[in-house]
């Protein structure tokens, strides 16, 4: 089995969380079995989701993917899908990555992408979402891997066609980015999670990691704020 980590920066941009880090692994094709235990019972939001801490997270999402993942409609799909959303500096990448590797504790195939390397530019969230369900998701969803355009953050512009996941099939991709669990993509969603902080914190934590967002924040906080929304999503994580 091949663990391979990168930078945020690597794969084409300078914004959104450049300090964590993404983990993409080729394994087999078994989701395994395995489960971890949760110290704590989760509690419940008043629409239903389970609410859940930092450290509990990357097991309860395992456990009810592997769940979602082992029933209709999956059963039909090669590759089961986990979407991890919030708004900018909630963290969703540093969870994509500690999910991540829960599964590969059982060797599971497992590729993760970011929203934003495939929209283009600031302007283009809600467009760019549409895209990604379509020409990702559904691909993925029906035949286990797709071709998408990549966008190149320092230049603005559109840059190589990348092949999703690079080789093979994943058993589980990993969606992460803001609107990711957005109308567009929640049909091909198995488990949905949204990553909660709030925004003096979310600000701080792009600071240090990017430099002033003043910039771009404004922009960006106005379009997550349009982005069509339907379901509730499955879990909640504090952070």
């Amino acid at each position: 089995m091949e663990v391979q980590t990168f930078e945020n920066g690597d794969i084409g941009k300078s914004k959104h969380p450049t300090g964590d880090t993404i983990t993409d692994v080729e394994s087999h094709d078994s989701l395994g079995s395995s489960q971890s235990p949760l110290s704590t019972s989760p509690s419940r939001t008043p629409s239903g989701s389970m609410r859940v801490s930092w450290a509990q997270a990357p097991g309860l999402i395992r456990s009810l993917a592997t769940v979602r993942m082992a029933n209709p409609p999956h059963t039909r799909s090669p590759t089961g899908v986990v979407a991890i959303d919030g708004r900018s500096g909630a963290g969703k990448t540093t969870l994509a990555a500690a999910f991540a590797r829960e599964l590969v504790k059982d060797d599971v195939a497992v590729h993760v992408i970011e929203v934003e390397s495939f929209i283009g530019g600031w302007n283009g969230l809600i467009e760019g979402l549409t895209a990604v369900a379509e020409q990702i998701l559904a691909p993925v969803r029906t035949r286990g891997f797709a071709h998408a355009r990549t966008w190149d953050w320092h230049s603005g512009t559109w840059a190589t066609d990348v092949r999703i996941p690079p080789t093979g099939i994943a058993d589980v991709l990993i969606l992460t980015g803001c609107g990711s669990t957005s109308t567009a993509c929640a049909p091909f969603v198995d488990v949905a999670v949204w990553v909660e902080a709030d925004e003096a914190r979310r600000r701080e934590r792009v600071t240090g990691r990017d430099g002033d967002p003043s910039s771009w924040w404004k922009l960006w906080a106005e379009q997550e704020e349009r982005l069509p929304r339907g379901a509730t999503p499955d879990v909640v994580v504090e952070n």
